[in-house]
């Protein structure tokens, strides 16, 4: 049986931007070695803006990662902090100059919208500055709120 190399690899839901770049490399040689992986392929890894740093970007471009897909949410700091985000909106700038320095050239920024408290002129302010970065995919996402989450808890209230 014939079987199509990878042409795409996505390490996304969480924090996989936390996991040891040796085990991510583990990954991907054993994809490779059972798979193949295309020359081609698009390589994207999930990553929070406030823990990517430019020796994390180097490190995954060796790995051969040629995407990164930042969780922005957000530009405005006071709706950062209502979703309880770690990082601001100078980190996720950062954060995208970090990935451009180590060489991707694909970089997406996902965003919601939606937020307690947020307004029109946020969320356009939002939207400018994504596309200011100019990167090369943004995705907007309706905040989704679950009961009995703890965040679904702090909004309830």
């Amino acid at each position: 049986m014939l079987f199509r190399s990878l042409d795409a690899i996505y390490f996304g839901g969480g924090t996989p931007s936390h996991v040891d770049p040796k085990l991510l490399a583990r990954i991907l040689g054993t994809l490779a070695a059972r798979h193949g992986v295309a020359t081609d392929a698009e390589i994207t890894l999930e990553a929070n803006p406030e823990d990517f740093t430019a020796k994390r970007a180097d490190q995954l471009r060796e790995l051969g990662f040629n995407r990164v897909s930042f969780g922005a949410q957000s530009f405005d700091n006071d709706v950062l902090q209502s979703l309880g985000r770690r990082h601001t909106a100078d980190h996720i700038a950062a954060a995208v100059q970090a990935a451009r320095w180590a060489g991707f050239d694909n970089i997406s920024l996902d965003l919601i919208y939606g937020t307690p408290g947020e307004r029109r002129r946020s969320w356009a302010a939002t939207l400018q500055r994504a596309i200011d970065l100019m990167p090369s995919h943004i995705s907007c996402y309706a905040l989704t709120i679950e009961r009995g989450t703890p965040f679904g808890r702090a909004v309830k209230q």
